[in-house]
């Protein structure tokens, strides 16, 4: 048995076709050129990181934070086989894709199982069609739902949108469930000043929050939804087994339960987020200086602290 906490590895992924409106991360649009060299930047950093991890188990790997499904399947195999072959992983190791709920998932998932892939997380936010048009995001593909050949497979929704109400974002979790997902997040939506949403209701806010459609519900309907949501979902076989995260039974997220009981967590990527060992430390936010400076920890790490 080691004498280390088990380890869990995220991998971050900024890239997406274009930004929502809503999203106060810095993704970013790039070429498949910038892409793969930061691919190449993410190897890098992975294969220098592991001699710190050494005898030292991975329970959980997520890779995420953008639109995952512009990564090649090259690319994709190129980092699982990376961590594969410096990293000790349990044989029940779960790996995470993280995703948008587009026409491509369905097409390409299977080659992601054959890769190591073995669970896929999709980040839905809302189904409702007006919502994701105020949020700048894509209308969903009819054919989203069961991933190609893998059968674990999760959802976020997020709770309190403008316009939003209870009975919506109850029909929300019954289709989701219906559609075979096994985990469902919630998560709370929150008005980000530095965005251009947060923007535009900041010019308009009297008119927004006189809309039915447009308004963003009070902390006391939101806490309501959310009561309301966790019923419909204990009702419907769910276990919260964490905090805003519900599960069929055997189907809890182990890379959230990692985080939750304080796994090591070594972060890869711009902006992310180690807890390693009693250290923690933050990547630059920065693709330029990220992909030129990988794996050189000083000039790619924009915080560091101590536990």
């Amino acid at each position: 048995m080691s004498e280390y906490a088990p380890l869990a590895l995220f991998v971050s992924y900024p890239f997406c076709k274009r930004k929502c409106s809503f999203c106060p991360r810095p993704v970013c649009s790039a070429p498949a050129s910038t892409r793969r060299r930061y691919v190449d930047a993410l190897l890098r950093e992975l294969e220098a990181s592991s001699k710190a991890a050494i005898g030292q188990e991975v329970c959980a790997i997520r890779i995420g934070g953008g639109q995952t499904s512009q990564a090649s399947t090259g690319e994709l195999a190129d980092l699982t086989e990376c961590i594969v072959s410096n990293y000790s992983l349990s044989p029940k190791a779960e790996v995470t894709l993280k995703v948008l709920p587009e026409p491509a998932v369905g097409k390409i998932a299977g080659e992601w199982n054959d890769l190591g892939f073995n669970r896929i997380d999709y980040s839905v936010v809302t189904t409702d069609s007006s919502t994701r048009k105020l949020l700048g995001m894509p209308q969903l593909d009819a054919n989203f739902g069961q991933p190609s050949g893998i059968e674990n497979f999760g959802v976020s929704l997020s709770f309190g949108l403008p316009g939003q109400d209870s009975p919506a974002l109850d029909a929300e979790i019954a289709a989701m469930l219906a559609l075979g997902t096994k985990h469902i997040a919630l998560k709370p939506f929150k008005l980000a000043a530095n965005t251009p949403l947060g923007e535009l209701y900041k010019k308009h806010l009297g008119k927004y929050e006189a809309c039915s459609k447009r308004g963003i519900p009070t902390n006391e309907q939101t806490a309501t939804m959310l009561n309301a949501a966790k019923n419909t979902l204990k009702g419907l076989g769910m276990v919260e087994y964490l905090p805003l995260r519900f599960a069929l039974p055997g189907y809890e997220c182990q890379f959230d339960g990692a985080i939750a009981t304080g796994a090591d967590v070594l972060g890869f990527g711009c902006n992310s987020r180690s807890r390693f060992r009693g250290i923690h430390f933050e990547n630059t936010e920065f693709l330029d200086v990220y992909i030129a400076n990988s794996p050189d920890f000083d000039k790619i790490t924009s915080e560091f602290s101590i536990l």
